[in-house]
């Protein structure tokens, strides 16, 4: 397997695409430029900074394997919690005017404030 197969490999996987069309749409280059650039063995260097850049990486990354995976796992948990804020968001909404205070401390509890007042009241003691 040479670079740029390498490469398109991983863009793949980073994208969660299966086809070198899209990675080629990704790049911002016609798929034909791309078989030109796998056949010769060049990276397209120019278009994958720009891409690194919107998605803040660097071209590195895109050749380190190891990397690639800890961002699938990094997309996959994010999916995830996206899905479980929305669900929290639905029964949210279903709640009457009478329950916000019983959500405000909820709230309070799980961002780590309620922790921080009890840590500061038992030094006061």
């Amino acid at each position: 397997m040479n670079q740029v197969e390498y490469l398109i490999r991983n863009l793949k996987n980073y994208l969660g695409v299966k086809t070198e069309k899209e990675v080629a749409r990704a790049l911002g280059m016609h798929s034909g430029s791309l078989s030109k650039c796998k056949s010769r063995n060049v990276i397209p260097f120019k278009k994958l900074s720009v891409f690194a850049k919107k998605n803040e990486m660097k071209i590195d990354d895109f050749l380190n394997s190891d990397f690639i995976e800890r961002k699938d796992k990094i997309h996959y948990q994010r999916r995830i919690l996206k899905k479980e804020i929305s669900e929290i968001v639905d029964i949210i909404e279903e709640l009457d005017e009478d329950s916000l205070p019983v959500i405000e401390r909820f709230l309070i509890f799980l961002s780590g404030e309620n922790k921080k007042k009890r840590t500061y009241k038992s030094k006061i003691k």
